[in-house]
């Protein structure tokens, strides 16, 4: 509403205002019957139309002599749809966003009493009303889905209806924080360890890097930019334990903190010999270890006797058996190192010879190298 200037009180009420105590302006509309009081005029107030009126008033009542408080009621046009509001600008958030806008230059002669909004789909969307009733930003729009852009419109609402459509809508892409690794295991290495993981959602946005950490979440650090899994982590020491967390990385911000998996690097290769085992020796498969080759030997037989200037028969070779396989850390082999078959005795008076023994079976689990015959 416009102030009325000195200038249209004058007009309007001539040259004997000063015997006016009062001035109220009451506006009467069939649609919302809602009376404005006080020194305003509307906006849409055509004061030429109105001002032969105003003046009969007065003539009449400056003819009686007395001048009471000036109550005049003006019918004004009806109101109209308010024009479109502005928007401005839109800021996504975690399955929202947030819109501020500017108010129609227009309210079509009545308040704006609410906006509605419209999600614009492949279908259309239809305008949902605020609820409860907002009539100034920010607006924010929750319940939208991470990582699918959302198309946002606005209408103005007044006492007659909706407005029309803003030309341009708004887009953005809500997005929140990844989800948290789940389901880690560790393979270790040489100085280093792969980490697989599953990642269920990248929040929208996506994965930038992965930190880790490798003391019970005490400090983390990037991984160099791998945005996948498994993430290789090197410069460890053999022999060390290592309990280690990870986080995933986004344009938002970084997940929560993955639960531990246990590690201990070592060297890719390892020789082990039993060249003597006690009844009962197992070898155990270290962690990491998922492939190895074998060598398994069977004791070699041993000479047979001989007598006079003749000499026994040598003993035979042990079977000898060698591959690979597929363990897995933890499993346990049986350990049985197969010993040389004893030599053959000769007797010169009375003449007699000896065979020598047969040498011992030799086995690693269920792989067994049978002892060679004796001489």
């Amino acid at each position: 509403m416009a102030p009325i200037t000195e200038l249209q009180k004058k007009k309007l009420l001539g040259n004997r205002s000063s015997q006016l105590r009062t001035s109220t302006i009451v506006r009467t509309q069939t649609l919302d019957k809602s009376v404005l009081n006080g020194d305003h005029l509307p906006d849409n107030y055509n004061y030429a139309a109105e001002h032969n009126s105003v003046k009969s008033a007065l003539r009449r009542c400056r003819s009686s002599g007395n001048v009471p408080p000036l109550n005049v009621r003006m019918k004004l046009p009806p109101p109209k749809l308010p024009q479109p509001p502005t928007l401005l600008s839109i800021e996504p958030g975690d399955h929202q966003v947030t819109i501020t806008l500017a108010p129609p230059e227009d309210d079509g002669g009545a308040p704006i009493t609410n906006y509605a909004y419209i999600i614009e789909n492949a279908s259309g969307g239809t305008y949902e009303l605020f609820d409860p009733p907002q009539t100034s930003g920010p607006f924010v729009i929750t319940g939208l889905m991470n990582g699918y852009p959302a198309y946002i419109n606005f209408k103005a609402l007044n006492m007659v209806g909706l407005s029309e459509t803003h030309s341009n809508s708004l887009v953005a892409t809500p997005a929140g924080v990844p989800s948290t690794p789940i389901n880690l295991s560790a393979v270790p290495g040489d100085g280093s360890v792969e980490i697989s993981f599953t990642q269920e959602t990248d929040g929208g946005s996506e994965i930038i890097d992965y930190l880790y950490s490798l003391d019970y979440e005490s400090d983390f650090f990037s991984s160099g930019g791998q945005t996948s899994s498994p993430v290789s982590i090197t410069g460890l020491t053999n022999g060390e334990t290592y309990n280690i967390f990870l986080k995933a990385v986004n344009a938002v911000g970084e997940s929560g903190s993955s639960e531990v998996v246990t590690v201990v690097p070592q060297t890719t290769e390892q020789i082990v010999t039993f060249l003597a085992t006690p009844e009962g020796s197992s070898w155990t498969v270290p962690a990491g270890v998922n492939f190895l080759e074998y060598l398994v030997v069977g004791g070699g037989g041993g000479s047979g006797g001989g007598f006079d200037t003749g000499s026994g028969g040598g003993g035979g070779g042990g079977m000898v058996l060698n591959g690979e396989m597929e363990v897995m850390p933890g499993e346990t082999f049986t350990v049985i190192v197969g010993d040389g078959g004893s030599a053959g005795i000769s007797i010169r008076s009375p003449v007699s010879e000896t065979p020598g023994g047969s040498g011992g079976n030799s086995q690693f689990g269920s792989i067994i190298a049978f002892g060679g015959e004796g001489g």
